[in-house]
Formats: C-alpha cells, sequence, structure tokens
C-alpha cells in the first residue's frame, strides 16, 4: 500500500498539538483509538471492548480490551489512555479515572451527545511521554519501518 502525502510530517506524538494533515495520516495508520469510524461512519470499538453511559449522559465507562499491545510489546492499558487525555487542555474539566481492571471512567460536567466521537482520538503510550523523534511507537496496524531524511523527510515506509 502507498499512502502519498505532500509536506513533512512534524511531530507523530497524538498528545503534542496542533498537528498537520501530514501528521494526522500517518497517525491514523500508527495510533488505535478507543473507538473508530466504520465504512458507514459509524462509531465501532476500536482499543474499547464496551461501554455505558450512566448518570444522565455524563459518565461514561470504557472496558479495554485485554489482548492489545503496543509495537514495542507494552500492553495497552487505561494509564494510556487517562494520560492521552489529561495532556489535551480541551479535557481539563473531564474526570478521568480507571475503574477496576482495564476500565476507565470520564466524567462530564454536562451531558455531551458527541462525546463518543471525541473518544475516537489516537491513544498514546504513557511509558514514551515525550515521543517526538522516528520512529513512533505505535499500537496500529502498520508500524514505521523506515525513515528517508536528506534535510528533509522524504520517506516513510510503512
Amino acid at each position: 500500500m502507498v499512502e502519498g502525502v505532500v509536506g513533512q510530517p512534524v511531530d507523530l506524538n497524538p498528545t503534542a498539538g496542533p498537528r498537520n494533515e501530514i501528521d494526522e495520516t500517518i497517525e491514523s495508520l500508527l495510533f488505535r483509538r478507543l473507538f473508530k469510524y466504520d465504512q458507514l461512519g459509524e462509531i465501532v470499538p476500536d482499543l474499547a471492548e464496551s461501554y455505558q453511559v450512566g448518570a444522565e449522559g455524563k459518565v461514561y465507562e470504557v472496558k479495554l480490551r485485554g489482548d492489545i499491545f503496543w509495537h514495542d510489546g507494552q500492553p495497552i492499558g487505561v494509564e494510556d489512555v487517562a494520560y492521552t487525555f489529561s495532556q489535551d487542555p480541551i479535557f481539563a474539566k473531564v474526570k478521568v479515572e480507571a475503574v477496576g481492571e482495564g476500565a476507565i471512567r470520564f466524567e462530564l460536567e454536562n451531558p455531551l451527545a458527541s462525546f463518543p466521537s471525541i473518544l475516537t482520538l489516537p491513544i498514546a503510550p504513557a511509558h514514551l511521554p515525550n515521543q517526538s523523534e522516528f520512529p513512533a511507537v505505535g499500537s496500529g496496524d502498520f508500524t514505521i519501518k523506515e525513515v528517508t531524511q536528506n534535510g528533509l523527510i522524504t520517506e516513510v515506509v510503512l
């Protein structure tokens, strides 16, 4: 598969923002999300096994799958999800906490019907908090195999 982009990737850390379209395109291949959009535009589980909505639409509890790993072999856990959301100031008023084994709870100040779409953000590895160099450790279906640099990044082989 060949994915062509025009421009330079800047930072493949999903918690670093704002990013450019190239970063977002490559991140979509490298990093999984709690939920993703399917071919019909419906939100479906990715890292999540299931979720429940409670407390009048202000609490979302997500159970993670137990069979998911980073490309470096580390398991993906609730600490990665909590870390990712803690890095974005947009979520400063959202309480994010681990509940039980492999589950995470999001408590909102007000109900937000579109919150599941927000849970489609790429999840970053908490054990690599400042990851910004290539190749990035991801969790998606693709890994970075090679980066060619001639002053500029001219090719990223996945």
